[in-house]
């Protein structure tokens, strides 16, 4: 077993030990998805002008790439679905490969005017029987808002950037039981490429510590702890002075368990310190 203190801790508490069961951190990868397998079909929207460049393909280097800085332009792309049906997890991350520059203001000469400045992710999470979030052509602002809703922005500014910025955004969204997850980006005055995107979670993996036993937990929204309930194993008796048998599974994946947990082994049994349960002690 490894000592550690949680890394925000003061130095003033550094008596508060905690101690990390032998396990790292679980994180499972759903989809790595290169622009060229990640889309499935670009819309213009019903009653708006389009002087820009809807969303294309380009080969090399491969990405899906847009510039709609004209006055209303409105392009969407709208991402295959993804099944969520089978995994454990309460939020799921997302690292998204992108390069954007936003429109001018009009304050030099040859500027085009900035009408609006967002490249945004939309997303719905549902059932891949339900049809209407594959859009249409036609298709109305009321239409995808009835099916998706905005997750995040990756302008995420108001500062004028004329030469093209290429960055990897991490965002997240709660699972909250969906079957299933689809994403709509939308380019509003930046033009803007995806490259590719990835999806993952993290979880606490089964553990054995002092005696007790933590089942596999889905890791909560990032920077938070979930509260799980441990029970003593085979072979232990459990303690008699109110101490609970809590740990905390953090965002990340890792058990953060106080040295104080734990169960006492039945007589002629001993804790085996590497596995966490109470052995039969040898004559």
């Amino acid at each position: 077993m490894t000592l550690s203190a949680t890394p925000w801790l003061s130095w003033w508490l550094i008596w508060y030990i905690v101690i990390l069961p032998p396990v790292h951190s679980k994180k499972v990868t759903l989809k790595v998805s290169e622009a060229g397998e990640l889309f499935g079909s670009s819309h213009k929207l019903k009653d708006t002008t389009f002087n820009g460049e809807n969303w294309n393909l380009i080969p090399a280097p491969m990405k899906f790439q847009t510039c709609g800085s004209e006055e209303k332009a409105d392009y969407w792309m709208i991402t295959k679905y993804f099944n969520l049906n089978t995994i454990l997890a309460e939020v799921i991350h997302v690292d998204v490969e992108v390069e954007f520059k936003l429109c001018s203001n009009g304050s030099k000469s040859g500027d085009v005017p900035c009408y609006a400045n967002y490249f945004e992710v939309y997303y719905y999470r549902g059932s891949k029987d339900d049809k209407r979030h594959l859009l249409k052509e036609g298709t109305t602002l009321d239409d995808i808002f009835e099916i998706y809703s905005p997750l995040y922005n990756i302008t995420n500014t108001t500062v004028v950037k004329r030469e093209p910025i290429r960055s990897n955004q991490t965002f997240f969204f709660p699972r909250n039981n969906s079957q299933g997850v689809a994403f709509a980006i939308r380019s509003r005055g930046a033009c803007g490429s995806i490259y590719r995107m990835k999806m993952y979670y993290y979880y606490c993996e089964k553990v054995f510590m002092n005696g007790i036993k933590f089942e596999k937990t889905a890791s909560p929204a990032t920077g938070s702890n979930k509260g799980v309930k441990g029970h003593c194993t085979g072979n232990t008796i459990p303690p008699n002075n109110g101490t609970s048998l809590n740990g905390n599974c953090t965002y990340n994946g890792t058990w953060n368990i106080h040295d104080n947990v734990t169960c006492t082994c039945d007589k002629n049994y001993a804790l085996d310190q590497g596995i966490g349960i109470c052995l039969r002690k040898l004559c």
